[in-house]
């Protein structure tokens, strides 16, 4: 499935992102 593959290869993605700006954020406010 293609969007099964693409999803599990998006989803963690967003979620580091997330949680690396979340972090970034965090830090500088």
């Amino acid at each position: 499935m293609p969007t099964e593959i693409c999803w599990h290869f998006f989803y963690p993605a967003i979620l580091f992102c997330l949680g690396d700006l979340g972090q970034v954020f965090r830090g500088d406010i």
